[in-house]
């Protein structure tokens, strides 16, 4: 399977990682507004997104494409992601490794991205391979890279499980896999 690199990606994407082998495409150009930068988390006011700030130029390589830290955007996402989740029963299990992996300053996007994606599989136990594209492969028609979009309404409605604020919010379907971790914990892999 192709994929797009995701920065701490939503629940489709690690469904349709957990099916078996994955590329991910780092030679497509960066496509600004996508999940290749940022995530969708529940906070207290409902979906809540993180981008992470980025430099790079028009029609840009995603693997060229470098993280800025001109503002501190991991202090923001962390403590983001502390209010959305540090009263869930698994935050504490999870929450270390993945903060770690935000404070290694990573220089590119998909490093930082493929180091989280990799660590998440190892939570959730899945060992589908997970490898790097060696060249851009064109697009076709329903190509993953460009359906899994921030833009496009997904039919991925998988499942419902806890979420802390679904009292004040309603579930909400298909955000970033940390909010089914924090909430699920082990039984995570069960719902992908």
């Amino acid at each position: 399977m192709l994929l797009p690199s995701a920065y701490l990606g939503n629940l489709e994407y690690f469904k349709l990682i957990s099916k078996g082998d994955t590329v991910i495409d780092v030679h497509e150009h960066f496509i600004k507004q996508t999940f290749r930068n940022r995530c969708e988390i529940y906070g207290p006011q409902g979906k809540q997104t993180l981008s992470i700030p980025i430099s790079r130029k028009n029609h840009m390589p995603v693997k060229d494409v470098r993280i800025n830290y001109n503002q501190n955007w991991v202090k923001e996402h962390i403590a983001s992601i502390k209010t959305a989740y540090g009263k869930t029963p698994y935050f504490i299990h999870y929450s270390d490794s993945i903060f770690a992996i935000l404070n290694q300053k990573h220089e590119f996007l998909i490093d930082l991205n493929f180091s989280i994606t990799e660590q998440v599989l190892g939570m959730l136990n899945i060992e589908s391979s997970l490898s790097k594209s060696n060249n851009f492969e064109p697009y076709t028609d329903s190509d993953m890279r460009l359906e899994l979009s921030p833009k496009k309404s997904s039919d991925y409605s998988g499942f419902s499980y806890f979420q802390a604020f679904a009292d004040k919010h309603g579930f909400i379907p298909n955000l970033s896999i940390i909010d089914l971790l924090f909430n699920e914990g082990p039984a995570s892999v069960s719902y992908l």
